[in-house]
């Protein structure tokens, strides 16, 4: 997939790629992450919510990509949560590195086994600043706004530029 990817998109390599899931889909993601990294993309980091088990470290000792130990990690846990209780996530943390994942950052929230959507913006802008070589990046209003409801579009403008779009606010 990531040749069809090169392909359809040269360059494709260089740009900025963060792999993530909740539940089970953060622990298939450390699959992917680590064949994303082995093949030399610029992964930035992993996202792990409602996250049970480290599959990470599996995908370290499979794979060997280069470089893996340094990607960001960052764990999203919620306190009530009884499928990746908080314990269960605090294990992954510390087995994350134990395995010598230097970057592991844990954060809960007071929901139970759900996509925290403020995670998921803290994450990013966190990866953003590592990738940046440290540097404080500010947020950008468009990445917050991302996890903001908004109201319904008003009556039916229609986007020029793409047919069946709604109108850009």
């Amino acid at each position: 997939a990531l040749h069809a990817l090169e392909a359809a998109w040269p360059g494709a390599q260089k740009v900025p790629v963060v792999c993530g899931g909740m539940s089970g889909g953060a622990k298939n993601s450390a699959s992917v992450a680590a064949a994303v990294a082995k093949a030399h993309y610029h992964l930035i980091g992993m996202l792990m919510l409602g996250c049970n088990q480290d599959m990470a470290s599996v995908a370290l000792r499979k794979s060997s990509p280069p470089q893996f130990l340094g990607v960001p990690v960052f764990l999203s846990s919620g306190q009530t949560d009884t499928i990746a209780t908080p314990s269960m996530t605090d294990y992954v943390k510390e087995s994350l590195r134990h395995s010598g994942f230097r970057r592991v950052r844990l954060e809960s929230h007071d929901g139970a086994h759900v996509v925290y959507k403020p995670h998921i913006a803290e994450a990013l802008n966190w990866f953003l600043e590592v990738a940046s070589g440290g540097e404080k990046t500010p947020t950008p209003p468009p990445l917050a706004s991302l996890f903001q409801k908004k109201g319904p579009r008003a009556g039916g403008r229609k986007n020029p530029s793409m047919p069946g779009a709604p109108a850009p606010r």
